[in-house]
Formats: structure tokens, sequence, C-alpha cells
């Protein structure tokens, strides 16, 4: 954090470094914009027009994405199931 602000009478400016962490994210998020193309695009419509199940999966970060994701499609006409690979795996260890 000290080589985002440094302190102001000892005391570290919280709203300084919020600001400055949301320009360094949204810089980031901006240097995504021209890798949005056709792929993306396919993507979307294969999902939109698939006739089965969309599985949705991850752990840590990837999954709280994937749990995201999943909320997204419950307002789609698609159906779709978010496993927490995890817990799947603990089950199946104690059933075992």
């Amino acid at each position: 954090m000290s080589n985002i602000v440094k302190p102001v009478s000892g005391k570290t400016d919280f709203i300084k470094v919020a600001r400055s962490v949301l320009q360094i994210e949204a810089k980031a998020v901006r240097s995504l914009m021209p890798r949005v193309a056709q792929d993306f695009v396919r993507i979307v419509e294969l999902i939109m027009a698939s006739a089965g199940r969309i599985i949705i999966t991850g752990m840590g970060k990837p999954g709280i994405i994937g749990q995201k994701d999943n909320q997204l499609l419950c307002l789609q006409p698609v159906q779709q199931v978010y496993f927490f690979i995890l817990r799947r795996l603990y089950m199946a260890i104690l059933a075992a």
C-alpha cells in the first residue's frame, strides 16, 4: 500500500488509496476491451442455442466467478448447473 499512497500526518488516506486502486483496476478492464471479439459472440451464441445443460464449476476465485455466471444464466432460457467441485469431492470421499 505504501507504493500507492503515502500516509498523511502518519495516517493512511484511505480515500486516495481507494481511488488509486479503482484507477488501476479501470485501466486493467479497459485493456481487455480489444480482446472482446467474434470469439466472444460465438460463445454467447452457443450458450443461448444450447438444447442441453451448461455445467459451470470452479474453485477459489474462478468458482466465485462461476457462481455469478450461473446467476446470470438463470435470467436466460438456458438450463445450467453450478457445481462447487471441492464440496462434491469431499462428499464423494465421505461416501467411499
